[in-house]
């Protein structure tokens, strides 16, 4: 019996050499031994050298669509208006954008106060810019001023009061642009950039004439002003 040891390896049929397995790889941040050079991370200049497809690119590709900055354009200039005894300005009118939003700025003098009232077909927002309010809610009552904003839920009764002697100045938000179609169904264009002249209380009957027209835009009065009670 030969011993183990002068055995000598079979040879493979049609081998003619070596076969070179591929290396295996080593985990990451693994320490390099002395049959395993030291490598680089996986950056841009590793992969060049490796010959790698992978390509790395910040320019927009063919697919990228660039859309150009564009300003919103309003559709008219603002033009003071004269409402009843204040100066309204519409800053963003309902037909400007898509939602119908309307911006209109309110200059008021002392004492102004809307009878009570309500909206039927939106809210309507209140942002106070100049000047002391007491704002009215359903049945709550709050002074307000500068800075601060209330919320008029549709349907809900509500009114305000200007209670600052050089009056005041706000700014109302609504969608769906029935107020501000009752404020200029009811305005003129401003002659100066004052208010109007003191009018004095209104007759029974431009108070059912005012009460006609904002019914047609889902307005309601419901009660006095504050004026009227105080």
């Amino acid at each position: 019996m030969k011993s183990i040891r002068h055995i000598k390896p079979a040879r493979l049929e049609g081998t003619t050499k070596p076969v070179n397995h591929p290396p295996i790889p080593r985990p990451h941040n693994a320490p390099a031994t002395a049959h395993s050079p030291p490598t680089k991370e996986l950056g841009s200049d590793t992969l060049q050298q490796k010959n790698c497809p992978i390509e790395f690119s910040l320019e927009p590709t063919a697919t990228t669509t660039k859309h150009p900055k564009t300003t919103p354009q309003l559709s008219h200039e603002p033009t003071p208006l004269w409402f009843l005894s204040t100066a309204v300005t519409i800053r963003v009118s309902e037909s400007d954008g898509q939602d119908g939003v309307s911006i209109l700025e309110h200059r008021v003098p002392f004492g102004d106060s809307p009878p009570l009232h309500i909206h039927h077909t939106e809210e309507e927002i209140f942002q106070i810019l100049e000047g002391e309010f007491r704002f009215v809610l359903h049945d709550q009552e709050h002074r307000i001023g500068p800075g601060e904003i209330r919320l008029a839920p549709k349907g809900v009764p509500h009114t305000y009061r200007a209670e600052s002697p050089e009056g005041g100045h706000f700014l109302t938000v609504t969608v769906h642009g029935d107020f501000e179609r009752f404020v200029r169904a009811m305005a003129h264009p401003a002659p100066n950039p004052g208010l109007p002249e003191p009018a004095g209380a209104p007759s029974p009957e431009a108070i059912q004439a005012l009460a006609e027209t904002a019914a047609r835009y889902g307005i309601e009065f419901v009660g006095p002003s504050l004026s009227e009670i105080s």
